[in-house]
C-alpha cells in the first residue's frame, strides 16, 4: 500500500496500486525520472519515505500547492511508501504521519515566520545557494 497526497485538492489516498510504486506515482502525475525521495518518519520497525516533483519548490509560489510534513516543506503532489530496516518496500499502514496543506503560498510563509516549518534552503559546501521563495520563483 501507498498514499498520495494531493495538496491542490487537501487529499490523502491510502490504497493497494496494482501497478506498484509505478501506478502510484503515475496516478499523482510524478514523472520517475524527475523526482526526489526523502524519509519522513522513521520508526522502530519501519519508516516512511517520501516521493516529490525534484523542482516542486522552484515553480512560482502563485501557481503551486503545499503541504508539510513534521517541518518540512513540500510543493505539488507527492507518494508516501514504507520500508524495512534492511531497505525493502512493505505496505503502508496507518496511522500516517500527520500532513498539514497549505491553500496559498502565503499560508505557508506564515508557518515558516511562526516557526512550524523550516525555510525551504539549498547548501551547497556550506553555502547557501537557494532559498525559497527567491527571484528565481517569483519573476516566473
Amino acid at each position: 500500500m501507498f498514499a498520495t497526497i494531493e495538496p491542490a485538492h487537501e487529499r490523502i489516498n491510502l490504497a493497494q496500486f496494482r501497478g506498484g510504486l509505478r501506478h502510484a506515482l503515475r496516478t499523482v502525475n510524478l514523472d520517475r525520472g524527475k523526482t526526489e525521495c526523502g524519509i519522513v518518519w522513521r520508526g522502530r520497525l519501519r519508516r516512511v519515505g517520501i516521493i516529490v516533483d525534484e523542482a516542486g519548490l522552484m515553480v512560482p509560489p502563485k501557481e503551486q500547492h503545499f503541504f508539510s510534513i513534521e517541518a518540512i516543506l513540500y510543493a505539488g503532489n507527492a507518494v508516501l511508501y514504507a520500508f524495512d530496516m534492511c531497505g525493502a518496500t512493505v505496505d503502508l499502514e496507518p496511522p500516517l504521519p500527520p500532513v498539514e496543506f497549505y491553500r496559498h503560498a502565503i499560508d505557508a510563509e506564515f508557518a515558516i515566520q511562526r516557526g512550524h516549518v523550516m525555510r525551504p534552503k539549498r547548501v551547497e559546501n556550506g553555502r547557501v545557494t537557494w532559498i525559497w521563495p527567491n527571484e528565481t520563483t517569483l519573476s516566473r
